[in-house]
């Protein structure tokens, strides 16, 4: 039998689970999570925008709309499909979207083919990846980024109900502390910090202590104080 270690890390899984969610017409983690996603993004225009772990692609497909080109990436080929065929009904903006692993650091760096980006987006991903991994790829995502450029992170915290399990030992279900911790060290540095429960309503398993966090090249650069993702921690 598969346990939830094995799962979380298998591309049939989530192939299965995007499918359904495609042939249901339901959004994979509700309608809040696209809501608040969105709301820290919705003003950037023009920007490239490197999506790690796009999922079903409405943070993709969202900031592609308002006029930016975003590459997703995601290790499912259901849900890198479904993208593609979204990207082709907008009316403003690009989708490039890519099946790849994330937990391969090296298969990230080939896709994005040096290309640096504004703003990266790491939205309910890492909780899923050893922290070995993790480190490596935040440190692609340092190299990839631009020097005023922005990293969002969305995760849960490492408490009950569903991440303070054996089976999340040594993943990314990231403490504050630890956050900033692995950031440092790929030579990034944590500038805000947000915490919430998810969901936001209730659900059988209970709220979930999760967070949204920024990230930018350390020591800090100059910020440019126009179009660029929200900082002030106002949600």
């Amino acid at each position: 039998m598969t346990n939830i270690e094995d799962r979380s890390q298998s591309p049939d899984h989530w192939n299965g689970l995007f499918r359904r969610s495609i042939e249901n017409g339901q959004p994979m983690y509700g309608e809040g999570f696209r809501t608040e996603g969105e709301q820290l993004i919705e003003h950037l225009t023009d920007r490239d925008i490197l999506d790690l772990g796009a999922g079903d692609g409405r943070l993709a497909l969202a900031m592609a709309a308002n006029g930016n080109r975003v590459m997703a990436l995601d290790f499912s080929e259901a849900a890198v499909s479904q993208i593609s065929t979204q990207a082709d009904q907008l009316d403003a903006g690009e989708v490039d979207a890519r099946v790849v692993d994330l937990s391969d650091a090296m298969q990230v760096a080939k896709a994005t083919e040096g290309r640096k980006f504004d703003v990266v987006t790491l939205v309910n991903v890492i909780q899923f990846m050893d922290r070995e991994r993790i480190e490596e790829l935040l440190s692609v995502v340092a190299e990839q980024l631009e020097p005023n450029g922005e990293v969002l992170i969305r995760g849960p915290q490492p408490k009950p109900p569903l991440f303070h399990t054996p089976e999340h030992e040594n993943r990314g279900a990231y403490s504050q502390f630890e956050l900033a911790s692995a950031l440092d060290r790929a030579g990034l540095a944590l500038v805000n910090y947000k915490q919430f429960d998810w969901p936001p309503t209730k659900s059988r398993t209970g709220s979930q202590p999760a967070y949204w966090a920024f990230a930018q090249h350390h020591p800090l650069s100059i910020k440019r104080p126009d179009n660029r993702v929200r900082l002030d921690g106002e949600f």
